[in-house]
């Protein structure tokens, strides 16, 4: 059974991108990715990882503020709390979910992906439109999401982990 740790995005605005770029937006709701697909056994040792990584943490927010290309995909990055979020990226890909990095990525940035374009093309048309608009797009994280994967990738069960207020 596959897994996956990630913060859920509530923003109209980048909601309405991926509406128009990611042929995904109905399948996958907007989010940063904390820890890519995993399969862990163990589901008491992964709550209790869990639970270890985010005792500290409270509520906070994210400003996303530079688009950018990434291979085949146009992704948003995260700009005012990036630290917070690289530094939980970290201590989650540790202990019992060390090994399961994207190793498709020799350095991890939190982001969202705004789309994936079969066309340079029409990714870098995309990208000009992004940065002409310029982008400032806050959101607040009050939750970490731990997914049940389908076969597919789309989420088969999600549970909520509140942070503190």
């Amino acid at each position: 059974m596959k897994q996956t740790i990630f913060i859920p995005i509530k923003n109209p605005r980048i909601d309405a991108l991926r509406k128009k770029y990611d042929t995904n937006f109905k399948k996958i709701q907007t989010h940063v990715t904390l820890v890519y697909p995993f399969e862990v056994r163990d589901q008491i040792q992964l709550k209790q990882h869990l639970d270890y990584c985010l005792k500290e943490l409270v509520s906070f927010e994210i400003v996303f503020e530079n688009f950018r290309k990434s291979s085949n995909y146009l992704v948003l990055d995260a700009g005012k709390n990036q630290r917070i979020l690289l530094e939980l990226y970290k201590k989650l890909n540790s202990g019992i979910l060390a090994g399961f990095e994207n190793k498709d990525i020799s350095i991890y940035l939190p982001h969202v992906t705004i789309g994936k374009f079969n066309l340079n093309e029409d990714l870098m048309m995309a990208l000009g439109e992004m940065r002409s608009r310029g982008s400032n797009f806050k959101v607040l994280v009050n939750k970490i999401i731990l997914a049940t994967l389908n076969e597919d990738g789309s989420v088969k069960k999600v549970e909520d982990i509140p942070l503190k207020a």
